[in-house]
């Protein structure tokens, strides 16, 4: 589930920005061009109700712009289109899945932007066995 759900983010991050360089979990080395990180940050699931449970998946995604003194507007156009474009992602199962909440924030000249989106299932628990399956002797 949670690779289907990081396949629909970079692509819907990659439809954003077509001209970025996006990376998946951390940086590895410095780039010379302005480039977006994205991952998970946390799951959690709770149960509501008997089967029903609720996933909570954190995502993170931050922004290095090419050059450290670089126009803040850079970063703010980026966010922007972020907080628009994020509020939901729709999975390859056509299931879309909402975001609870989206902040965004400049910290040492990069941005880091951080959402939550929660998808309610049913948990499947053993098979019961039929009364109909048992044989007398």
């Amino acid at each position: 589930m949670y690779n289907k759900i990081m396949e629909s983010l970079i692509k819907k991050l990659r439809f954003i920005f077509p001209e970025t360089k996006i990376r998946l979990g951390s940086i590895e080395e410095e780039e010379k061009e302005s480039f977006l990180v994205a991952g998970i940050s946390q799951v959690s699931e709770n149960c509501i109700n008997g089967k029903r449970y609720c996933c909570s998946i954190k995502i993170f995604i931050n922004y290095y712009p090419k050059e450290a003194d670089e126009q803040y507007e850079d970063r703010y156009h980026v966010l922007e289109l972020l907080m628009k474009h994020l509020e939901s992602i729709s999975l390859e199962n056509g299931v879309v899945i909402g975001s609870k909440d989206r902040s965004g924030l400049v910290e040492n000249g990069n941005l880091k932007f951080q959402t939550e989106y929660q998808i309610f299932f049913l948990k499947n628990q053993e098979e019961e066995v039929s009364m109909e399956d048992i044989n007398l002797k």
